[in-house]
């Protein structure tokens, strides 16, 4: 099935009044400019504009930015390479005062579709094929990493390593738990292949999951699913310090590593891990317990426990009773090109 491009446009809740009144300039100029199915959005909701048109697109942008520098501000969107997975190339644009940055949620938001060959195909009830949203803004977000490393990572110290307000973690929760978008973050590996973490909505059956998109776009292939049914580890140790260090023109190492962590285990985990991670804690923010944090991820056992990885012929595999890369995966040789 054919997909044509799609951008998501959102506004995100203000805080504080000079965001709350830019963003209702913003939402006014947009509303202006598109048909909105209800006049009365509040700004605590997520207003979503699917625009199919390039040209309208294009308009729109153009029409916001000149809204915003009147209004004493300006857009700094940074240009980045965006993964093939997704249908169009759409990038931050972070709100600032004439001052410096303002630290708020109620920028404008431009997130693009991603499309995982053959990840949602095999969902009964079926699922929207756009539901996957790329989520990437929030990677240098305090509060995101508190959470993904607490209910992903079991990290139980993240919130007060963070110095974030379970208030805030909550509400952000609350937004990555939407049933009708799921959030993924997309690391590019050797080879020209991906990894997708996908923190998977399916109502009753919710699961971050980890997966292999070749680079020649035929379908995904399972790395790891954290669920009630899991599967890995995906992931060696070495493997993982490789991957974090692979170029990636949008996240830095620390924040890769941190991402793939909870999809490995290795029983031969060096002393020097938790030095290592607790760097990369820092690295993206945190403040303090750094080392309680690390030790927290690495000695998780809510999924699989540690398990032996082996190299023949070239080619690496794990002997774990739930992974899915063992010796006889056809995609071994995937596997360990994309990790080396």
């Amino acid at each position: 099935m054919g997909h044509r491009p799609e951008v998501i446009l959102t506004l995100h809740r203000a805080r504080g009044t000079a965001d709350a009144r830019t963003a209702t300039a913003v939402h006014g100029r947009a509303a202006d400019m598109l048909p909105v199915p209800d006049d009365d959005i509040p700004l605590s909701q997520i207003i979503d504009f699917r625009l199919r048109n390039a040209d309208e697109r294009q308009r729109l942008v153009k029409s916001v930015e000149d809204l915003l520098a009147s209004l004493r501000l300006a857009t700094a969107p940074a240009s980045a390479s965006v993964a093939p997975s997704l249908d169009v190339a759409i990038c931050t644009g972070w709100i600032e005062r004439s001052t410096g940055r303002a630290s708020v949620c109620e920028s404008l938001w431009k997130t693009a579709v991603v499309r995982i060959p053959g990840y949602v195909d095999g969902f009964v009830p079926v699922v929207p094929d756009d539901i996957l949203v790329d989520r990437t803004d929030l990677i240098g977000d305090p509060v995101f990493w508190a959470l993904f490393l607490m209910s992903t990572g079991g990290a139980d110290s993240a919130a007060a390593a963070f110095d974030v307000d379970p208030a805030d973690m909550s509400a952000l929760y609350d937004d990555l738990d939407d049933p009708d978008r799921w959030p993924v973050f997309t690391l590019p590996v050797r080879g020209g292949h991906r990894v997708h973490l996908v923190w998977c909505n399916y109502p009753d059956d919710s699961s971050h999951d980890y997966l292999l998109s070749p680079s020649d776009d035929r379908p995904a292939v399972p790395l790891a699913h954290l669920s009630g049914h899991f599967h890995g580890p995906g992931l060696s140790w070495d493997e993982l310090v490789a991957t974090s260090q692979q170029p990636d023109p949008t996240l830095g190492a620390a924040a890769r590593l941190l991402l793939l962590l909870p999809a490995s285990g290795d029983i031969a985990t060096p002393p020097t891990a938790y030095d290592l991670v607790a760097a990369a804690l820092t690295a993206v923010g945190a403040r303090r317990h750094q080392r309680a944090v690390a030790t927290e991820l690495l000695t998780h056992r809510h999924y699989w426990t540690p398990a032996d990885w082996h190299t023949t012929s070239g080619l690496s595999w794990c002997s774990g009773s739930h992974t899915y890369r063992t010796r006889d995966n056809p995609d071994v040789r995937l596997f360990t090109t994309a990790f080396s």
